[in-house]
């Protein structure tokens, strides 16, 4: 029998829908419904109320725990991420990939790159390096966060269009902001190579970050 959820007033107001609108004030809802209005406080109500008594089965628990990190519970996240761990089961280098995004997003940046190491070392992925990116921006280290998305946009293929696309954003960024800190620096010849690398590079080329490029170029 298929299991249905009662959210309260409180719990369903608090998110919209996709395109904007939200889910009624008060309904029957299923966790595969949570997951689609994509807000995790329904994911994470949900299977904590289907499941009340623990014994999470492990697609739910990594939906559980990636909910938690989207919330900022970073810490629970982690428990969860890691009980996936010890499971030996389902998929390691989301796991693990969850598990370096909790870690990155508290701050603690070298635990972060381990478990990212990790996880790129059993299989290439999109995702994975796409969030490897993120870390090595935080930390200012441009010229390595564009050298992280350009492998994300090596991938691309593997991905919908519209997650290609930011990747692609993503690099353009990395590079431009790899050129202002060459700059920065004094280094108007590595600036000027950084530039030129969003305006030579396929998939990138145009848009606003490649305006800017042009801009500077004619500057530096």
């Amino acid at each position: 029998m298929k299991r249905v959820l009662l959210l309260t007033f409180l719990l369903i107001s608090s998110c919209g829908s996709p395109s904007g609108g939200s889910p009624p004030l008060q309904t029957n809802i299923t966790l595969k419904d949570a997951k689609y209005w994509e807000r995790p406080v329904l994911v994470e109500a949900a299977i904590l109320m289907l499941y009340p008594g623990g014994g999470i089965p492990l697609k739910d628990l990594s939906a559980l725990a990636k909910s938690q990190w989207q919330s900022g519970k970073y810490l629970t996240a982690l428990s969860n991420y890691f009980l996936l761990l010890s499971s030996g089961k389902g998929n390691m280098v989301k796991t693990l990939t969850g598990i370096a995004k909790c870690y990155r997003d508290m701050g603690q940046y070298a635990h972060s790159a381990y478990w990212f190491d990790k996880a790129l070392g059993i299989r290439q992925d999109f995702w994975t390096y796409y969030e490897y990116g993120k870390l090595w921006e935080r930390i200012g280290s441009f010229g390595h966060a564009a050298s992280i998305y350009e492998k994300a946009v090596a991938l691309s293929g593997k991905v919908p269009y519209r997650f290609a696309v930011l990747a692609g954003k993503k690099l353009a960024s990395a590079y431009f902001s790899a050129g202002e800190d060459a700059a920065s620096h004094g280094d108007y010849a590595g600036a000027r190579t950084w530039l030129l690398k969003i305006l030579t590079t396929p998939f990138i080329s145009s848009g606003y970050t490649a305006e800017k490029a042009k801009y500077w170029l004619d500057r530096w």
